[in-house]
Formats: C-alpha cells, sequence, structure tokens
C-alpha cells in the first residue's frame, strides 16, 4: 500500500488529504495493475465500488461518490491536463498550460512537435498551484465525459 497526498476543493476551498493506493495485482506484461483507492474526508470512507486495472478510472469512480461540493483536484481534472494522442502510459498526462487547444488536432499538433519533449509530464493525481478545473475549453482527456454520459467506463 502506498499513500498519495491528493487535494480537494470543498466549498471553493482546498484541503489536503491521503489516497491510500493499494496494488491488488499487476500484470508485468500489460503493465497494469488491478488497484484500489481510498479516502477517509470527514469521517466518511470513499473507496472505488471495483477494481480497475488503470488509475484512471479508479479517480473518477471515487469523485462520482464523492458529494457535490467536493471535487478532486488534480492533473486529471484540470483543463491543462492532456493524455497524449497517440497512447498514453498508465498513470501519465501532460501539462498543456502554455497552448490553447480547440480541437483534438491542435493536441495532435502540439505532440506532433519538438515542444512535445518540453511539455511537463505529471501522475493523474499531481496538483499545482496552477490548477483549474475543466471548463468549457477543449481538454484531450475524458473527465468530463465520464460526468456527462454518465457510463460506467
Amino acid at each position: 500500500m502506498s499513500e498519495i497526498n491528493v487535494h480537494f476543493v470543498i466549498y471553493g476551498k482546498y484541503k489536503s488529504y491521503i489516497i491510500e493506493k493499494t496494488i491488488l495485482d499487476y500484470n508485468e506484461e500489460e503493465e497494469l495493475d488491478n488497484l484500489k483507492l481510498k479516502t477517509i474526508i470527514d469521517g466518511v470512507e470513499y473507496s472505488n465500488t471495483k477494481e480497475f486495472a488503470e488509475i484512471e478510472y479508479a479517480i473518477v469512480d471515487i469523485q462520482k461518490q464523492l458529494p457535490t461540493n467536493i471535487q478532486i483536484a488534480c492533473c486529471q481534472s484540470c483543463k491543462h491536463g492532456n493524455f497524449c494522442p497517440f497512447g498514453n502510459a498508465q498513470n501519465e498526462i501532460f501539462c498543456l498550460i502554455n497552448y490553447n487547444p480547440k480541437s483534438k488536432m491542435d493536441v495532435v499538433d502540439i505532440f506532433s512537435s519538438p515542444a512535445y519533449e518540453k511539455l511537463p509530464k505529471n501522475e493523474l493525481l499531481f496538483w499545482c498551484e496552477k490548477y483549474q478545473p475543466i471548463d468549457d475549453d477543449y481538454v484531450y482527456n475524458d473527465w468530463t465525459y465520464h460526468f456527462k454520459a454518465g457510463d460506467d467506463y
């Protein structure tokens, strides 16, 4: 088990809590974990409802359980956090804070240029002081899709 210090926005204010990450199984060939995330906020425990092979979906699952006044503040839920359109590694997201992509093709152009090598790369639950929640601007990650579509991954 490992512990990750994660930021949450609660009633508009940032507060840090620990999320415990437990690897239940590791598939070396596919480099995927079956994992469980758990956090306790104000005495209430939240954990993903099933095992996930990718941390991305476990984070979304936890967010779906949280009250509407509590949001996970991390690269995955940030308007600057974008996945690589050519495929990305497990638990990897890129910060496009210095860009303003309007479409997937804009993101493809960024990742096709020499600028790609200089993009900040983070883990999904990473947080920095430049965090901004995803709004109506384009972002190449599926955070809002999971909430708008109501999918079950």
